[in-house]
Formats: C-alpha cells, structure tokens, sequence
C-alpha cells in the first residue's frame, strides 16, 4: 500500500512538472507567434515603401530624362540661331 502512494505521489508530481512544461511550451508558441506576424507586418510594410521609393525613382528617372531632352533641344536651338 505504501509502494502505490509513493508511485502515485511520483505520478502526480511527474504529472505535475509536465503540466508546467505544456503551460511554458504554450506561452512560448504564443510568443513566438507574435513575433512572427510582427515580423511579417514590418516585411510588407517595407516591401510597400521599397515599392514606392523605387515608382518615385522611376518618376525622378523620367522627369531628368524629360528634362535632358528639352536642354538639349535649346542647345541645338540655340546653336541654329546663331
């Protein structure tokens, strides 16, 4: 009889200590989680600003290029008129 409550005691603690481990293990999980979508929230909002830092540089891009030509078109112009 003293064997059976000794190994019942050892199961209730065993029982006890993994209990535990599943509650920390869960916390965990829910942290990580977390972390996770965190992460992929800051992933997509700098993929959004990458993708509009480089319309803005295509923009930028195009306006210089505008603007190369119509220096150019004054100078050929401007080499004519004289």
């Amino acid at each position: 009889m003293d064997t059976i409550r000794k190994n019942k005691a050892a199961l209730d603690k065993a029982k006890a200590n993994l209990e535990s481990e599943n509650a920390e293990l869960d916390h965990e999980l829910k942290q990580m989680s977390t972390a996770r979508n965190d992460s992929e929230r800051k992933r997509k909002q700098l993929e959004n600003q990458m993708l509009d830092l480089q319309a803005r540089y295509s923009e930028t891009d195009r306006t210089k290029s505008d603007l190369l030509e119509k220096s150019n078109a004054l100078q050929v112009d401007s080499c004519v008129t004289l």
